[in-house]
């Protein structure tokens, strides 16, 4: 095969996979859009009392995750990027206040289970759904509650 038709081919195949990844990742956006309440929280290799997660749901609307504390007008929102083609799956939650802080995590969708953990900004992304001493990750399992209005 001549170098440029070998050049051209590689290229072509790797749109097709970047296309692809793409696609993936807009297919498990959509469903993961709706409003979601807390089941657990674990932080530091500790549950976290249920009554600081009654307080909380988690709103997922187009790319945005949003923190909705009960009884405060304010939300705590961070932009989405998915990356579904690893195991497990990977997210990126980026902060829309501080410029250019990112925490890495992972997600598990089950129907209107979810599972996600992250690690706080500048920690390295999680390889499990689990969190331990000093480790500075967060593990959420949630529960669908509303699906989005179409």
């Amino acid at each position: 095969m001549k170098p440029r038709v070998a050049l051209s081919l590689a290229l072509g195949l790797s749109a097709l996979t970047i296309t692809a990844a793409a696609e993936d990742a807009a297919k498990d956006l959509d469903s993961l859009q709706g409003t979601w309440s807390v089941t657990s929280t674990q932080e530091g290799g500790k549950e976290q009392a249920d009554q600081q997660s009654k307080k909380l749901s988690i709103v997922i609307k187009k790319d945005v995750f949003s923190f909705k504390f009960e009884g405060q007008p304010k939300t705590l929102d961070m932009k989405l990027k998915l990356d579904p083609s690893t195991k497990p799956k990977a997210v990126e939650f980026i902060s829309m206040i501080r410029e250019g802080q990112v925490s890495h995590g992972i997600y598990q969708l089950d129907g209107d289970d979810l599972k996600t953990c992250w690690a706080r900004y500048g920690k390295a992304r999680p390889e499990g759904f689990t969190t331990k001493a000093g480790d500075g990750r967060i593990f959420l399992t949630l529960k669908r509650v509303q699906a989005p209005d179409k």
